[in-house]
This record gives C-alpha cells, structure tokens and sequence, in this order.
C-alpha cells in the first residue's frame, strides 16, 4: 500500500437509497486529477434522479449520456488501483455508491474507502479531533473556497484538507504544474516580487553565461541568492532544476481553478480548461 493516500469523491443522482453514482474523482498525491462521467443508460434500475442535486453538481442526465462511460468501464479503473488508500471525506456515502458500481457491473470492489480521521491514524499514527477538523476545514476555505461540488475538485479540496492537517506544507498554494510534470508551489504577487529581482537583476542566463567563460562572474551566484530567498519565503529548499522555471511558478502566471477538474487553467483569460476541456465559469 502506498504511504501517501489518493483522495476520492463520487458525485451521485440523488441522496436516496436508490441513488447510483454519475461522476468519480480522484486526487493523486501530486496533486494531480482524473475524473470519469458514468452513464447510466445501459443500468436498468438506475432510473433515480433528484433535480435539487443536479442542481448543486450541475450534472444533466443528457450530459451523462453524451460523455459518460459505461459502468464497467470506471470499474475497472478503480479495480487497477487496488493496492491504494482510497480517502473521503463522506466514506459512508461513497463507500455505498462504489459498491452500487461494482454490483451493477456483477463485481465487487477490493478496496475500501476509509474517512480522514481513520487514514490519519492508519498512516500517520494520528488521532484528530472535531475541532482539529473544523480548523483545519475553515483554513481551507479562507484559501481556496467551498467545495465546488464536482468530484475531481473536491478531491482535490481533501488533498488541500490533509496538508492542513498535517501541516505538510508550510506554503499553501502547491498546484500541480503541467509543464514540469510535478507539484510546485506558486509564489504569491508580493513574494514573486521578492524573489523575481534576484533572477532579473543578474541578466539573462545567455549573458551570464559569456561572462563565466570570460572569468567575469560565478554562474551560481545567482543561483544561490535565489535559492536562499526561496528557503524563506517557501520554507523549503528550490529544487535545482526549478531555478529556470521559476518565471512561471507564481500565481498570476496561471488563470483560477478550473470548477471542475480542480486544475488551474493555464493563463488568466483562458476561455477553456486545457485539463479537462470545461469552459471556466465566473468564479473560476
């Protein structure tokens, strides 16, 4: 089992007993999403639908049935992931929901989704308490809003849940960034105007280059002065091969977050998630 846990949300028909899931969202430890639409055409008992929660997730059945996969497709997805720990934040609800996807499918899952308090003690030997979790949940808010109700964000909410808990991250605004590969964090206006002069000020790297070979300047200086300034405003050391990426690396580079993959779009008046393709609304 992998010591980091994946996060995962299930957007559902309805809160009856006879509600089945429509949409699965999974948040990887870097930060990354995935999600898949299921349609729910070719189940025949899964005719429950509520207008009040489509309402909240603003997922029609026509959209289900024009870009959802079929229920064994999803399954069997999950089923590859059967040597991970599976988080929620509702484990009773999604636990029913993934075991009404598998039944559909003549199957049953492997795995079991566990709450954020039982994943804490399982992996960190940690008890939390109510109000640890309030805190922590209030925290979140205040940085990145209530949970849009679209299972990849909201997974991808938890993952920003459990650094809180944790404390992982001394920096708040670690994204996943699509041209390095990997998480980063994303310096805010005021530090990227620390730490961007120090970069700027030294020319660029081509001129500082010719200046090595003629002996008139250290190529790390600059490198140095940089990572020393990033130590302090992020509290951790700058990965040696961000220093050229860094330009990109703050928060005004990026567009908000995509409402329902969780992704930031890729500049500030992107008219489309290049993630996931979904047209931004006015709070993105």
């Amino acid at each position: 089992m992998t010591l980091l846990p994946h996060f995962i949300d299930i957007e559902a028909s309805s809160l009856s007993d006879r509600s089945y899931p429509i949409e699965v969202g999974i948040c990887y430890p870097n930060y990354s999403t995935t999600f898949d639409l299921i349609d729910p055409s070719g189940v025949f008992r899964w005719t429950d639908w509520s207008t009040t929660a489509e309402s909240v997730h603003g997922i029609s059945r026509q959209t289900l049935h024009d870009q959802g996969k079929p229920p064994a497709f999803v399954a069997r997805s999950l089923s590859k992931m059967n040597d991970i720990l599976f988080v929620s934040d509702n484990p009773d609800f999604d636990n029913h929901w993934i075991n009404e996807l598998f039944e559909a499918c003549g199957s049953t899952p492997d795995f079991r989704i566990v709450g954020i308090p039982e994943a804490m003690q399982q992996l960190m030997g940690r008890t939390i308490s109510n109000d640890d979790l309030r805190t922590a949940q209030k925290s979140v808010i205040k940085l990145f809003g209530q949970p849009p109700h679209r299972a990849a964000a909201d997974a991808l909410w938890m993952r920003r849940l459990w650094d809180a808990l944790t404390g992982e991250n001394s920096h708040p605004y670690k994204h996943y960034c699509w041209r390095c590969k990997k998480p980063v964090h994303l310096l805010t206006d005021d530090e990227f105007e620390k730490f961007n002069p120090i970069v700027n000020n030294r020319g660029p790297f081509s001129t500082r280059l010719l200046n090595c070979a003629f002996g008139l300047g250290d190529l790390t200086e600059p490198i140095q002065d940089s990572q020393d300034m990033y130590l302090r405003l992020i509290g951790e050391p700058l990965p040696p091969e961000d220093y050229y990426n860094m330009r990109h690396h703050y928060l005004s580079y990026w567009g908000g977050a995509c409402h329902v993959c969780g992704q930031l779009l890729r500049t500030p008046d992107a008219n489309f998630c290049a993630q996931c393709g979904a047209q931004p609304q006015d709070g993105d």
